[in-house]
């Protein structure tokens, strides 16, 4: 759950063949559920006017559209849901950032939400979202912490292609996993042409195989689209449509089974209507070097993937904990981590 768009998030709680390793010795690791309280931006009640940050949501429309029209639930664009709105949005003057820094802290001290270290504390919901006649159980992932670097570099081509293109250091899966990039010429099979890059917008579509706790095998191809302002970078990203039944990159899910004789096999697939976030990250006014990031994701969990049970909401804590710690590390040291770092260094 770093930067990333949700292609990405669901990789990132792939299955490991163990649990994330986790370091208890610093007690303010993280500020899980019990501890975070729930987040209201300044804005929130009063819709932004033409021309404002929040309205042009630094020029992403992908982005104005998960938070205005919402995401597709149901397979047909019959049932959405919103996105809420930026916690932090572009335009604020210091004293709104602290208000929205200190209710992110819950209830730790702000210094050391604010700590400029890999194991500072982050803020993390995760909400059922109740929609009559929706098909399948829908949660939502909030996750809001700060890090140490520079905007820019979020940006950057290197940056992008290493969240959305390298495979990074894969969990055992007896599986294929992992995610790329499709070209232009794959696009181009499929009547889907991308816009040139420029120095505020970058597009792509995104496929990814992810082996969720060695229990479903989920693969999907998402369009994202990653822009900046002066204050922030916006990465959104839904499931394209295009592709729900695609041969090669489908929308699609399977439960990974057992059989009789202890072999793995896949169940048949099924198709998987809904998965959409947005990520946005924007510079403090203080303290110096540091990033507001805020994480918003919202998606089907299906009743076969776990039996009917709640299953993600006990692993994603650890799984977001372990992938916040690596975005850190990464902005600091500008370069991908081989491992998660446990101490402030």
């Amino acid at each position: 759950m770093r930067f990333w768009p949700a292609a990405v998030f669901m990789a990132a709680i792939g299955t490991p063949t163990g649990q994330p390793t986790v370091d208890r010795a610093d007690d303010t690791t993280a500020t899980l559920l019990s501890d975070h309280a729930r987040l209201a931006a300044p804005n929130r009640q009063t819709p932004p006017g033409p021309g404002t940050p929040l309205a042009l949501g630094a020029g992403n429309p992908l982005f104005v559209q998960l938070i205005d029209e919402g995401v597709p639930v149901d397979g047909g664009g019959v049932l959405r849901v919103r996105l809420p709105k930026p916690t932090m949005p572009d335009g604020l003057s210091e004293a709104e950032q602290q208000k929205i820094l200190a209710q992110a802290a819950g209830r730790r001290p702000l210094e050391e939400f604010l700590r400029n270290a890999v194991v500072a504390p982050f803020g993390m919901e995760i909400v059922d979202v109740p929609l009559a006649g929706a098909p399948e159980p829908l949660r939502r992932v909030d996750v809001w912490y700060v890090a140490y670097g520079q905007l820019e570099h979020l940006f950057s081509e290197a940056f992008v292609e290493h969240l959305l293109h390298h495979t990074g250091v894969q969990r055992k899966s007896r599986f294929s996993t992992g995610r790329r990039l499709l070209s232009a010429e794959e696009l181009a099979k499929r009547n889907l042409t991308l816009p040139p890059d420029d120095d505020r917008r970058k597009e792509r579509y995104v496929f990814t195989s992810a082996a969720l706790f060695d229990r479903v095998l989920l693969r999907t191809t998402q369009h994202v689209v990653i822009t900046r302002s002066e204050e922030s970078v916006a990465a959104a990203a839904a499931l394209a449509a295009a592709f729900g039944q695609d041969k090669e990159y489908p929308n699609q899910w399977q439960t990974i089974l057992i059989d009789e004789q202890g072999r793995f096999t896949l169940g048949p697939a099924r198709p998987y209507f809904a998965s959409a976030s947005y990520t946005k990250v924007t510079r403090l006014h203080r303290p110096p070097g540091a990033l507001f990031i805020e994480h918003h994701h919202l998606f089907a969990e299906p009743n076969d993937w776990f039996g009917g049970k709640n299953f993600l909401r006990s692993k994603l804590p650890l799984a977001v904990q372990e992938a916040v710690r690596k975005l850190r590390w990464q902005l600091r040291s500008q370069s991908p981590p081989t491992s998660v770092p446990s101490i402030e260094k």
